[in-house]
């Protein structure tokens, strides 16, 4: 959880960045991503992608306080958990714009940023790396919800998505617990990068498992259905997608490659994972509930 903490990539946790050569000497193809380079373009599409989910979540809401009547129970369970999320996500992209403000303010160059976003245990990062963990936590109950309520209530289809749920959180406290320990002079930390795998890799098959299975019933569902106008196969493919949360999933395998890879475009998608969460509470999956 550099993990997403933001200075980010455990397997790079308390690295000094080294200089790296001047900009002239480079050709611009050539030029390194930097630490603050990477957490700079993370946080311009992360908040495009905030501006968008904003739009969706009000959307949502009104949509749910519409329903009230006919399904206030529902609704506001589901009002809750969108609350929920909407303010981890918001407080994700506040503290992502403070870190990245005081990264710059002291220094001009990417290099001092860089020596700045690298210190992982710093107060900022670890509650980043708490609110990220609190964001998977709730989406991924989430999903877990919805699947349960996709296949009606059928307890035995979702007993591997709970015992990978359960395993998810174990190792995500893991990881945030031992973020605090680590020292910013440690150049490599097995130990919390094999934590912070456990943890990605949980999440990753909870949401796959649960992806597939909503995926699967909706088309089992929609398999005998016909519809006359042109482009309605593709409407399914397109109501699969959306419904199942493939979306976010797909952000998320993106996370895991350039995670094990030891990509700083690591960075950039576990920040712009936050807002696309909404993906998997689009408001016409409320149908489902």
């Amino acid at each position: 959880m550099s993990t997403y903490g933001g200075a980010s990539t455990l397997a790079w946790i308390g690295t000094r960045p080294r200089p790296f050569p001047a900009p002239s000497r480079l050709p611009p193809a050539t030029m390194p991503l930097s630490f603050a380079g990477s957490e700079t373009i993370a946080m311009v599409l992360e908040s495009a992608l905030y501006g968008v989910y904003f739009v969706l979540f009000v959307g949502c809401v009104k949509v749910l306080v519409n329903r009230r009547r006919r399904r206030a129970g529902a609704n506001y369970r589901l009002i809750t958990v969108s609350s929920i999320l909407f303010a981890l996500i918001t407080w994700h992209e506040i503290i992502d714009a403070i870190r990245l403000f005081l990264a710059y303010r002291n220094s001009q160059t990417d290099t001092g940023a860089d020596i700045y976003f690298a210190n992982v245990t710093q107060t900022l990062s670890v509650m980043k790396t708490a609110v990220y963990l609190a964001e998977t936590v709730v989406s991924d109950l989430f999903i877990l919800y919805r699947c349960y309520i996709v296949w009606n209530a059928n307890i035995p289809v979702i007993i591997l998505p709970v015992i990978l749920y359960i395993a998810d959180i174990g190792t995500g406290i893991a990881a945030v617990y031992t973020l605090t320990l680590i020292s910013t002079d440690v150049v490599f930390d097995e130990k919390q990068e094999r934590i912070t795998n456990a943890f990605f890799s949980c999440t990753l098959a909870v949401n796959t498992v649960c992806t597939l299975l909503i995926a699967f019933r909706i088309w089992w569902s929609q398999r005998g259905t016909r519809d006359a106008k042109m482009g309605s196969s593709l409407s399914h493919v397109s109501v699969i997608v959306i419904e199942s949360g493939a979306i976010y999933l797909t952000v998320l395998a993106c996370v895991v490659a350039s995670y094990t890879v030891k990509s700083l475009l690591f960075n950039i998608f576990l920040d712009i994972t936050s807002p696309i969460i909404v993906s998997c509470v689009p408001e016409h999956s409320i149908t489902f509930y």
